[in-house]
């Protein structure tokens, strides 16, 4: 007997809502974030991105490149969470205190206990108080790495390599480095 039978890509959800949806609504399925494409009839069958850059509107407060975003229904997308707003994905582009959109990568940067870690520390990162890149660690964890820290010493940092491809060049190569000394990738 198959555990699991295919369905689809994923992409998108289905979704039959009990009253009327707004494109751009933003729908929560637990911790998944999904936005509406269309307008969608009370009862009528309607579809859901689950996967995408969207501008979602955001509260008055600036909001930093690869800091997970937090939605309210209220207040829109927020680099901070009012303690009941869950993560809706990753900001790819900074946006400022008077911007009214922020550019949202859906659904990117979580996992399941919605840790991240800085890609230029490896150490943890708390919303709204580290505006560095961020990774999730999940699939670093799975594959028995226990402190990102430690790999992370071995790690320029890749914001300092700015444009210089030769820096950026050495910055990919101890990245690469520290992830096989882990085990996470093969040795060449």
């Amino acid at each position: 007997m198959k555990k699991a039978i295919y369905q689809q890509k994923g992409d998108s959800i289905d979704y039959i809502p009990s009253s009327a949806v707004a494109a751009g609504d933003v729908i929560f399925f637990g911790d998944v974030a999904a936005v509406a494409k269309l307008d969608i009839p009370a009862g009528s069958l309607g579809s859901l991105a689950a996967v995408g850059m969207f501008n979602v509107e955001k509260d008055g407060n600036a909001i930093a490149d690869g800091v997970p975003v937090y939605y309210n229904a209220v207040t829109g997308a927020s680099a901070t969470n009012s303690g009941t707003d869950k993560v809706m994905g990753v900001a790819v582009a900074a946006a400022v205190a008077g911007d009214a959109y922020v550019r949202v990568l859906l659904n990117a940067g979580k996992k399941d206990s919605g840790t991240a870690y800085s890609i230029a520390t490896g150490v943890e990162v708390t919303a709204g108080t580290d505006n560095a890149k961020i990774v999730t660690a999940k699939a670093i964890k799975d594959a028995g790495i226990k402190a990102p820290a430690a790999a992370a010493a071995a790690i320029p940092n890749v914001a300092e390599a700015g444009a210089d491809s030769a820096n950026i060049i050495s910055a990919l190569n101890a990245l690469l480095a520290a992830v096989r000394t882990h085990g996470v990738i093969a040795a060449e």
